[in-house]
């Protein structure tokens, strides 16, 4: 089966919305991160910014990463969760660099190395015998 005739249909019974995991899409592309700044600059100036909860909540988790960048806060005095402390790491990696990101650094918490893109239009299910 071609990878572009894949299909999903998703079922949620129950749904736990993490802010700091799902911020990593609108940050992680250039073009993704103005249009989210726009957003929440729109939302915020038509007065409606907390009815968007999704956008809303992400906007106040960057928010949190800036003010603790500010304050110089290291990923783990942050927080010592390695699942919170990992979007913010990948975004200073990924967007600021890496050199700006070892100032945050704790020992044996290191900054991240930059991921090199990731072209999927060559993704084949060959291995496991889908194609």
């Amino acid at each position: 089966m071609p990878i572009t005739e894949f299909r999903f249909a998703w079922f949620v019974e129950t749904i736990q919305y993490h802010r700091f995991r799902t911020i990593a899409f609108p940050l992680g592309d250039a073009q993704e991160r103005a249009r989210f700044k726009s957003e929440v600059m729109r939302a915020k100036e038509d007065g409606v910014l907390p009815e968007h909860v999704a956008l809303h909540r992400n906007w106040e988790q960057f928010q949190k990463w800036l003010k603790a960048d500010k304050q110089g806060l290291s990923y783990d005095t942050m927080s010592p969760y390695r699942s919170y402390q990992r979007p913010r790491k990948r975004y200073h990696s990924q967007v600021r660099g890496v050199e700006y990101a070892r100032q945050f650094e704790d020992p044996g918490n290191r900054a991240f190395p930059v991921l090199k893109p990731l072209d999927v239009k060559d993704l084949s299910l060959s291995k496991i015998g889908l194609e």
